[in-house]
């Protein structure tokens, strides 16, 4: 019987980070915990710790920040993801006779029945949890250490345990406009004129 290779830790996550880096070349990434199976969007900045399952999308030009875990969902673009929140994590059955993963049957870690869905220019603070089955609208705003268990409609602030309306960022109508304007799909070298035209708008 053949003995597997011992490889020191540090040597094993440099070998993990490179191979990530191989396949998303265009990002900055300095976490090896990151599976290759993720979509990426153009210019993303992964933070180091950062754990992303194989079944996330991030959208474009959005960053994780260090010490997050991100297990399931879709994240939109221009999304701000802050240090050691957990977004999507697995969530043990109820309705079993027990929580415990070693009773489970059929049962992996890598199957979500609900990914939570995150809109564009979310900005998520630090330490705030979003559970499975969540959708989080364009333009919210999660507080730190909020625990999400419900939507959040689009330019809201969360906040607390459970996470509840605190304000909206704009009135009804810029909130409208904004939505519309969909301005999160401009390219880049238009994108700074585009913003002037909705930030010269009446809120």
């Amino acid at each position: 019987m053949s003995l597997k290779r011992w490889i020191p830790p540090q040597l094993s996550k440099y070998i993990a980070l490179q191979k990530v880096r191989r396949k998303f070349p265009n990002h900055r990434i300095m976490s090896g915990s990151v599976s290759t199976e993720i979509e990426l969007g153009q210019s993303c900045w992964i933070n180091y710790d950062v754990h992303i399952g194989k079944s996330v999308k991030l959208g474009d030009y959005s960053y994780v920040n260090k010490g997050a875990i991100i297990a399931s969902g879709e994240i939109g673009k221009y999304c701000s993801i802050g240090a050691y929140s957990f977004i999507g994590l697995d969530e043990h059955p109820l309705n079993h006779f027990s929580t415990s993963p070693s009773t489970y049957q059929n049962q992996s870690w890598d199957s979500f029945t609900a990914p939570p869905a995150i809109g564009h220019d979310v900005w998520i603070g630090s330490t705030a949890v979003i559970l499975q089955g969540v959708s989080v609208g364009t333009g919210a705003v999660i507080g730190a250490g909020a625990i999400v268990t419900k939507d959040v409609p689009p330019y809201a602030i969360v906040g607390g345990n459970p996470a509840k309306i605190i304000r909206y960022r704009f009135s009804e109508k810029k909130r409208r406009a904004l939505l519309e304007s969909e301005w999160w799909n401009q390219p880049q070298e238009e994108l700074a004129r585009f913003i002037q035209k909705l930030e010269g708008e009446e809120a």
